[in-house]
């Protein structure tokens, strides 16, 4: 318990210890080791296990499913249909805001008009009750502070004769401000896209961080239908929903022997925490027997990394759509995620 990292060990001297004690637990195992001992050669890094049947068949389901319109399309219609919607959109939007700023304008003409007449009254009242002379400052006060428009561009002063032309011309502009952000936002969403496909088929190596190989697998699972929404970065978990299915993923990129039962056990425990059937795991160096065999049992598709690179291969994917619903607002979010790890 002293190596426990709750217990101020560390995690290295921990998994270590694990490792130890299934190769003791496990007589098929304990039998090679002493071998191996006995003829005086290091004992050879255990093969990791074959992937799980549940992994194939999640992956049959993906190549069977396989749409007409994959998420180049979706995006490229979705900007076009946006882009159009810009166009054909600016009149109507225009005369919103020009009408909007007409109403703001006539309600501080207004105040001015009355501030003002407010001052005159009490500047004649003034010379019988002396003691109004001070209403005079201030609603004079409030008639300068209401004599001009300002709605943050350009200020228009309220008796202008031509006020009408300034605030369409301002309406105008804000417009084309807006239309020139939103057409800049689709350009950046359709490279965005190419940027994501090339990065997802790129393979992964040894030399490759866990931020690397983490940012590869959500560009590949949300060409697959499933968008992130949680990041535990200290546990190495993910979770990512796709319409009413929801899977948790746990990733861990390092040289060494295969990862142990201890480190599979708590994706389970989060998948029975959070209501999840399905899990994947990421390990580079595989799994132990005892490890493979819990995954099995439970629903776990596991990968190496250069299973991983095989499976991403395979599942062609400029042919999948991504998540269902708004594909530009699930590209941002995607974005953002990415951003943060």
């Amino acid at each position: 318990m002293k190596t426990h990292p709750d217990r101020g060990g560390s995690n290295e001297e921990q998994a270590r210890i694990n490792y130890a004690y299934e190769i003791l637990s496990d007589p098929t195992r304990r039998r090679r080791y002493d071998e191996e001992r006995t003829t005086g050669r290091a004992p050879a890094p255990e093969k990791p296990q074959h992937r799980s049947r549940h992994a194939e068949d999640w992956e049959k389901s993906f190549r069977k499913n396989k749409v007409k319109k994959n998420i180049k399309d979706r995006v490229r219609e979705e900007v076009k249909r946006r882009s159009e919607e810009i166009r054909s959109g600016y009149g109507s939007r225009v005369d919103a805001l020009f009408a909007d700023a007409c109403r703001a304008f006539k309600k501080t003409r207004g105040k001015c008009i009355i501030s003002a007449s407010a001052a005159l009254i009490f500047l004649a009242a003034g010379f019988v009750y002396p003691a109004l002379w001070a209403g005079v400052l201030l609603s004079g006060y409030a008639a300068v502070r209401n004599s001009r428009y300002d709605n943050g561009d350009d200020a228009v002063f309220v008796l202008h004769p031509e006020w009408k032309y300034f605030l369409k011309k301002q309406a105008k502009k804000q417009v084309k401000l807006e239309a020139d952000a939103q057409r800049f936002h689709l350009d950046n969403i359709s490279d965005y896209v190419i940027h994501l496909i090339s990065a997802a088929r790129k393979p992964s190596g040894a030399k490759d961080s866990e931020g690397i190989i983490l940012r590869r697998l959500l560009i590949h699972f949300f060409l697959l239908g499933y968008a992130p929404v949680n990041h535990d970065e200290d546990a190495r978990m993910v979770t990512l929903r796709g319409g009413d299915d929801t899977i948790a993923l746990r990733y861990r990129h390092r040289p060494g022997g295969p990862v142990n039962a201890a480190f599979i056990r708590k994706l389970y425990e989060y998948m029975s925490a959070n209501n999840i059937r399905e899990g994947f795991l990421f390990a580079a160096p595989g799994l132990s027997g005892n490890a493979a065999a819990f995954a099995g049992n439970h629903a776990i598709a596991h990968y190496t990394i250069r299973e991983m690179n095989a499976w991403i291969g395979r599942t062609t994917l400029s042919h999948y759509p991504g998540p269902r619903g708004d594909i530009i607002g699930h590209i941002d979010s995607l974005m953002k995620f990415i951003r943060q790890i």
